[in-house]
């Protein structure tokens, strides 16, 4: 992908070229997006790297945001998202406001709080300083180290409602790399962070989108772009080899056979399941 992309921050005159990126969203939820070898990541279904599980901060003993504990992975207790999202942070700073033994919304969302929970408004008129800001900051630190081992990202682009407060980046690049100990080459600064303790500069490396809130509709277009340069090339590539085409087109016959029959079949249940109630 070129440094110019949605998926980047730096300036769009770069003609640095990368080939794999993560984007981080933080918002009511957190979603990851990746890019590896130049192509985005769907096997299964699409990457949900908001539900992996983090380090906490020692003595943290918040049980999770009330949306994870039907349905999410691990219970929403210590993720990303059970941490870093503003639902979950709405809901510890609610939490700490009314006590250790007040219950905020429950269930999958469910409770007397729950609407409370999801006005997250009340983000905004916290200082920067306020503790649940550093929970976010390590769980998203967490985040990023994990996709730096696991797939060697090139370049992760932190973006949604959260990360508009701008005192929240440093935090996470120099948290990153006090996680990372020092392990992965990474580049380096003269002068040592009063953040992070180390010499690590994750400045070029972890980074905001420079098309700020539209980096998901500009990515869109340049996925369509990427998809229309590709079926170019496939048309060409029909036109030099004909059993390329032929097998297209059977492709194609096939796919669409499956889905005509699929349909008659859901059809006839769904007719004769009609059929039944009405008797």
């Amino acid at each position: 992908l070129p440094m110019s992309s949605p998926s980047s921050s730096s300036s769009s005159s770069s003609s640095t070229m990368i080939t794999s990126t993560a984007y981080i969203t933080v918002g009511t939820g957190v979603g990851v997006g990746l890019v590896v070898n130049g192509k985005p990541v769907h096997g299964r279904m699409h990457p949900e790297g908001g539900h992996i599980p983090v380090q906490p901060l020692p003595h943290d003993a918040f049980a999770g945001y009330s949306w994870g504990k039907d349905k999410s992975p691990f219970q929403g207790i210590h993720t990303v998202e059970g941490i870093a999202s503003t639902v979950a942070l709405t809901e510890r700073v609610l939490l700490q406001d009314a006590g250790p033994h007040t219950t905020v919304g429950g269930g999958g969302g469910s409770g007397d709080n729950a609407n409370t929970a999801q006005n997250r408004s009340i983000l905004a008129d916290l200082p920067d300083h306020h503790p649940a800001f550093e929970h976010a900051v390590n769980a998203l630190a967490n985040l990023c180290a994990t996709l730096l081992l696991m797939l060697s990202m090139e370049r992760i682009v932190l973006g949604g409602g959260l990360m508009n407060r701008a005192s929240l980046l440093p935090k996470i690049q120099a948290r990153t790399a006090q996680l990372l100990n020092g392990y992965l080459p990474l580049p380096r600064t003269t002068t040592a962070t009063s953040i992070g303790g180390g010499d690590e500069d994750l400045t070029s490396i972890i980074t905001l989108s420079q098309h700020g809130k539209d980096a998901g509709l500009n990515g869109a277009i340049v996925l369509a772009q990427h998809a229309y340069q590709q079926s170019l090339e496939m048309n060409d590539n029909d036109d030099e080899d004909p059993s390329i085409a032929t097998t297209t087109k059977r492709l194609k016959q096939e796919a669409f056979a499956t889905g005509l029959w699929h349909g008659m079949i859901v059809g006839a249940v769904a007719v004769a399941a009609m059929f039944q109630f009405v008797r």
